[in-house]
Order: structure tokens, then C-alpha cells, then sequence
């Protein structure tokens, strides 16, 4: 997160620099803040009310994006902390 920014805008620029999303904040209602269990940091959680377009981009980081029902995230063999970001839902 830049000094200037808020959590809000710095997961819009992350969201665009990623994917090519243009946020707009009128359609994100913020969830929460969950920490890491053990590391530092954590993770803010965003619900969009009306569903963006994704755009992949070429990139080393991103191979695939989507949208995910709570079902499928919760079937998902992935984060250790998926049960606590699945209480902000």
C-alpha cells in the first residue's frame, strides 16, 4: 500500500495493474480485515455488486482468473486462512 493510498485504492490499482479491471468504487462494498495467523500482514475482503469484466494479461504472475461462488471457494485445496476470509462473506 502506497503512504497516500487507502485500502480501497490500493485494491483498485492492485485490481487494475493485475487484471485490467477499472474499479469503480460505487459498485464495492468492503467486507473486512482479516491478519495472517502467524505472519505480518493480512487482507482486506471486497464484494462487487454489479460483476466486472475480467481481462487477463500477459504476466509471469497471472495464469488464470475467474469468479468464484462461495461453494467453489470453499471446495477450493488452497489458503490456510480460506475459513477466516469465508466468515467475511
Amino acid at each position: 500500500m502506497e503512504n497516500t493510498e487507502t485500502a480501497l485504492g490500493c485494491a483498485a490499482r492492485e485490481l487494475q495493474e493485475e487484471t485490467g479491471i477499472l474499479l469503480d468504487s460505487a459498485n464495492v462494498v468492503p467486507l473486512g480485515y482479516r491478519k495472517f495467523s502467524k505472519e505480518g500482514g493480512g487482507y482486506f475482503v471486497y464484494r462487487f455488486t454489479e460483476e466486472p469484466t475480467l481481462v487477463a494479461r500477459n504476466s509471469a504472475e497471472i495464469t488464470e482468473g475467474g469468479w468464484f461462488s462461495e461453494e467453489e471457494i470453499r471446495a477450493m485445496p488452497c489458503n490456510k486462512d480460506i475459513n477466516s476470509f469465508l466468515s467475511l462473506l
